[in-house]
């Protein structure tokens, strides 16, 4: 399973962003801020980065020149609002630049590119849901109402 290393200094966008890609069968680790990704990156074997470049403690610019100079075969994935650090030579140094958007498509396939995810949670929950809709269809199968109706008859008895 790809290991990612996210790296977001908003939380709620670090949230969104951990539980979508744990969604599509990633392993994610999140950091908000330069230093905690050094140290996750010092201590964890990641695939792949994505980093934002407004960090507290770091520019992202600088933050990802220091990532490669650990790790060169490292794969990082500027995913920025700000378009102007596109054209950055040190952005050179990241594998792809996506600009942040509600629809998480183009990071998705940013990082399928560099680091393929195994299988997508919806993919590995997708037969057992369709087994369990199915015997919840099954004929003879004793309907909800029916139970529930079962103990209203006990209860008025009782």
């Amino acid at each position: 399973m790809a290991r990612i290393l996210l790296v977001e200094d908003e939380a709620h966008l670090r949230l969104l962003y951990r539980l979508e890609l744990a969604v599509e069968g990633y392993t994610v680790f999140d950091a908000g801020s330069g230093g905690e990704a050094l140290r996750i990156l010092e201590r964890e074997e990641i695939d792949a980065v994505v980093l934002d470049l407004q960090l507290p403690d770091y520019h992202g610019l600088q933050l990802l020149d220091e990532m490669l100079c650990r790790q060169q075969a490292l794969h990082i994935i500027i995913h920025s609002a700000y378009d102007r650090f596109r054209e950055d030579f040190l952005s050179w140094g990241a594998d792809d630049y996506v600009l942040k958007s509600s629809d998480l498509t183009e990071l998705k396939q940013a990082l399928t590119r560099v680091a393929p995810a195994p299988k997508s949670l919806c993919e590995s929950f997708a037969a057992p849901a369709a087994s369990l809709r199915a015997y919840r269809r099954a004929p003879g199968r004793v309907a909800r109402s029916a139970s529930v109706n079962l103990r209203e008859k006990n209860r008025d008895a009782g």
